[in-house]
């Protein structure tokens, strides 16, 4: 199975938002979640952005195409449901127990950690693992999804996952 980097940005940034709007509307209470390198911040742009600006693989510039692209409006962009990263802490206590996995080499880090890090502050049970030089999307390339930083990290999100449902 082939995904394009649209998708796999868009697939963390939407889990957030919908267990987010699930926990407003009354709806089904999500247990875990493993966020793969996500997108958690559309209205500014972190300092790893600057640091990997241009790759390896994922470039600042295609970032910014994406944002527009998904988010047109920028005042949604400056919205907790654009950027999660901008929610207040009782925005974050809803949110499960969550696996934060980042890429060591790219542009989304910085607000993969800064997510990851302000669900603990808020009291979220929150584990944060640095896929140290990986690449965005490492887990999904084919030359480098059976490395075993890749394997590991999928092994470990299974493991975490099985548990929750359990």
């Amino acid at each position: 199975m082939k995904f394009s980097d649209s998708l796999t940005e868009d697939v963390a940034h939407m889990a957030i938002g919908m267990v987010s709007l699930s926990a407003e509307r009354s709806g089904p209470k999500i247990v875990y979640s493993v966020l793969w390198y996500p997108v958690t911040d559309t209205s500014r742009e972190s300092e790893t952005w600057k640091t990997f600006e241009h790759g390896p693989f994922l470039e600042a510039a295609t970032l910014r195409w994406m944002e527009k692209a998904w988010i047109p409006n920028e005042k949604d962009r400056a919205s907790y449901l654009g950027s999660p990263l901008l929610s207040t802490r009782e925005q974050l206590q809803v949110q499960p127990p969550t696996l934060m996995i980042v890429a060591g080499v790219d542009p989304l880090q910085g607000e993969g950690l800064a997510y990851g890090h302000a669900l603990q502050q808020a009291g979220v049970e929150t584990a944060i693992f640095i896929a140290d030089g990986q690449i965005h999307d490492y887990v999904m390339l084919n030359p480098v999804a059976t490395s075993p930083t890749a394997r590991a990290s999928i092994e470990f999100a299974g493991l975490k996952l099985r548990k929750a449902l359990s």
